[in-house]
């Protein structure tokens, strides 16, 4: 497989190299500070899990300075995670408990043992020899550092400074001093001669806020609400529900009995409306006899005249040719027309009725339900109220 190696034109940026160069190394202190997080994040796991008691009664002076704060937020979080514990994740613990309880007692406390018997020698010889190192080495280093910058700091910058020092030192000393004097001869003695009488009035004040004051305010908030509940409150529902309820409930009797008739009397009209446009039949053979429109009175009736003649003059010639003849055609077919005319209307109208039916079992039933809620609910409730306290006033 051969390797493509194409150079990018000028201008261009090529995207293989620069996804390459794009990757930053991280720096010695960010792979420190990486690791020493992940090492006290172990750390505190394996203390919390394998040297921590089980209680914060059992803590000691030997104890890690882990437990203590790990007691105080388990006990400020287990209100909050105590059910979702419960729920999820106590059935797995309860399975896997064993095998730590198998761990600690043959693994860690062997090996804590061990460490404390064996490596704590070591660890105060590699302390000692540490500290040692330090002195001999690195301690004369930062001396050498400390009085290099010293040095540095006296040539460029401790002129300015002293200068400012030397500017601000007047004013820094009278602020001082008179802070001191207000301090010393104002502020301490009025707080040495108020502080007894202020202790005994925080004292008093206090006693009186929570013997006194607080059971009253306490007594005088329930017998309040308790007056109000059951002398005002049923009283004013009372009145409500005697008075002004009815009046509410027939202004709302009205509107509703005026959308009632107005929907009932759309469904009669669009019941008429579709019987109408059936029944336009009928008329077309009467409208077709006097298609022009009379311009007065005597017209009408001279059109009218025509058609009456016309007709009885067929009808005594059909009864002169054959007496014995059934009736025309038209007469049926206009019958027959009409009959399944009415049969629509009568559909129309059924349904019309139907659904004003449910429309009326709709109001009534909430009506009731509004009745029931105000009146028997609320008012009911109240003189039920009124009576209990009557009973209990005249038994006094």
């Amino acid at each position: 497989m051969a390797i493509r190696n194409e150079k990018a034109p000028s201008g261009s940026i090529s995207t293989s190299s620069t996804r390459g160069r794009q990757v930053k190394r991280r720096g010695f202190f960010s792979r420190l500070i990486s690791i020493t997080l992940r090492l006290s994040i172990w750390y505190t796991i394996l203390t919390v899990v394998f040297r921590c008691p089980s209680s914060p009664k059992q803590l000691t002076k030997d104890s890690p300075n882990v437990c203590e704060p790990y007691f105080q937020l388990r006990d400020f979080a287990v209100p909050h995670l105590q059910p979702y514990y419960d729920t999820y994740a106590s059935p797995y613990v309860q399975q896997v408990q064993p095998y730590f309880d198998r761990v600690k007692e043959q693994a860690y406390v062997p090996a804590a043992a061990f460490a404390q018997k064996h490596g704590a020698p070591r660890a105060a010889q590699i302390q000692k020899y540490a500290t040692k190192e330090w002195k001999r080495s690195v301690r004369p280093q930062l001396d050498v550092a400390r009085k290099h910058a010293l040095k540095q700091y006296d040539s460029t910058l401790g002129p300015h400074v002293q200068k400012i020092q030397d500017a601000v030192s007047p004013y820094y000393t009278t602020v001082k001093a008179s802070a001191t004097d207000f301090y010393e001869l104002e502020l301490l003695p009025a707080y040495k001669h108020t502080a007894p009488y202020a202790k005994k009035f925080y004292s008093q004040a206090h006693r009186f806020s929570v013997n006194t004051a607080l059971p009253y305010a306490r007594w005088g908030t329930d017998l309040t609400f308790t007056f109000v509940r059951r002398q005002i409150w049923p009283r004013i529902q009372v009145l409500y529900g005697e008075n002004v309820e009815p009046q509410i409930f027939k202004i709302t009797q009205r509107l509703g009995r005026y959308r009632d008739e107005k929907k009932i009397e759309a469904a009669v009209e669009s019941a008429e409306s579709s019987a109408s446009s059936s029944s336009s039949s009928i008329s077309s053979a009467a409208s077709a006899s006097s298609t022009v429109v009379a311009s007065s009175p005597s017209a009408v009736v001279s059109s009218a005249s025509s058609v009456v003649e016309s007709i009885m003059t067929k009808a005594s010639s059909v009864v002169v040719a054959s007496p014995s003849m059934a009736p025309t055609e038209e007469e049926p077919s206009a019958a027959e027309q009409f009959s399944q005319d009415l049969k629509v209307w009568e559909e129309h109208v059924s349904i019309a009725v139907r659904e004003g039916l449910d429309h009326l079992r709709e109001r009534i039933q909430e009506i009731c339900d509004r009745q029931v809620e105000t009146q028997t609910n609320g008012v009911g409730q109240a003189l039920i109220v009124q009576l209990e306290e009557g009973s209990s006033s005249a038994f006094r």
